[in-house]
């Protein structure tokens, strides 16, 4: 009896040791909770929810900051399966932001297209391929049907299509009724089929989203890095070049004709000094001839006598710089 029971703890024993092994070695790392909230939005990027993203909606939403309410393009479904995976009570679409409407995609008039270049800019998937002055064209197969084109058009040619129905996004629009019988429930199971099958191309189709929405940004980033870069090195290289005009400029010498013409400016600056002090002594003979001298000459204080001798001073030295 001893022997089954010792029997017995071994096994559990090397059995336990064996799964706690298993687990360490077999470790599957758990995403982190803003990507699987990102895995269930739509990936339209059409910033109906208030962000200006999927991913920055789900950075929300886990830190607290939204609801699981304000996604229209990914409606009640998506509004359900946010609710599973936070552990909270589900929410019906919250209609301030929107209603949830068919797929639908961008398409342009290819007449009135004046090709601004606006809706390449808006477009978050970069789903519009045209030029400047040139006509543009919708990436039918691309397009999440965000909108964004449509406000920056200013000839209004960019106009929304329903998508038609095709095998790929068929979906069963009959009710479905529990039947309690031993029959196959033949049409709950083209419904959960056909649910299955709608709800995989959809999440293909957001997985593609999400990776032109990712590229895009990151060639903007990129574009905006060698922008700056470019600036810099024109700013240095301007630089450059002003500090070597000036360095050659201070470096060439000075011809005859250049050294002459400052030698005349300076004669005739003294000319101008020695004839308007000429013409201040002959206005003052004339007075004085006239007998218009100034009064209170006499009695002055010990301050202002000063200051008319400074002055008188620096006039006689004045006249002698310009005598010399």
């Amino acid at each position: 009896m001893l022997t089954a029971l010792y029997i017995m703890l071994g096994l559990a024993l090397m059995l336990g040791g064996l799964l706690g092994l298993s687990a360490l070695l077999f470790k599957v790392e758990r995403k982190p909770l803003v990507t699987r909230i990102d895995a269930i939005l739509p990936q339209t990027q059409c910033r109906q929810c208030g962000y200006p993203g999927c991913k920055p909606y789900a950075i929300a939403i886990a830190n607290g900051e939204a609801d699981i309410n304000q996604c229209p393009p990914g409606g009640d479904m998506g509004a359900r399966a946010l609710a599973d995976l936070m552990g909270m009570e589900y929410k019906p679409l919250n209609p301030e932001y929107g209603v949830q409407k068919p797929k639908s995609v961008a398409l342009i008039d290819e007449v009135t297209c004046i090709g601004c270049t606006l809706c390449i800019q808006a477009c978050p998937v970069d789903a519009i391929l045209g030029a400047a002055k040139h006509m543009h064209t919708i990436i039918a197969a691309e397009c999440t049907g965000c909108e964004l084109c449509l406000a920056p058009c200013p000839v209004d040619c960019i106009t929304m299509v329903p998508v038609a129905e095709t095998p790929d996004n068929w979906k069963w629009k009959y009710p479905v009724f529990p039947i309690k019988s031993d029959i196959p429930l033949v049409q709950y199971y083209r419904y959960a089929k056909s649910e299955i099958f709608s709800i995989d191309k959809a999440q293909e189709a957001a997985d593609i989203a999400r990776e032109r929405h990712d590229f895009r940004l990151a060639r903007i980033e990129k574009e905006k890095l060698e922008r700056a870069q470019k600036l810099a090195e024109r700013a240095l290289a301007n630089k450059a070049e002003v500090k070597e005009k000036s360095d050659a400029a201070l470096d060439k010498p000075q011809s005859d004709d250049a050294k002459n013409k400052k030698a005349t400016h300076q004669i005739d600056k003294k000319a101008a000094i020695a004839a308007a002090i000429a013409r201040v002594k002959a206005q003052k003979l004339a007075a004085a001839e006239a007998g218009n001298l100034p009064k209170n000459t006499e009695n002055l204080s010990v301050s202002i006598q000063s200051e008319i001798d400074e002055i008188e001073a620096m006039r006689g030295k004045a006249n002698h710089m310009t005598e010399g």
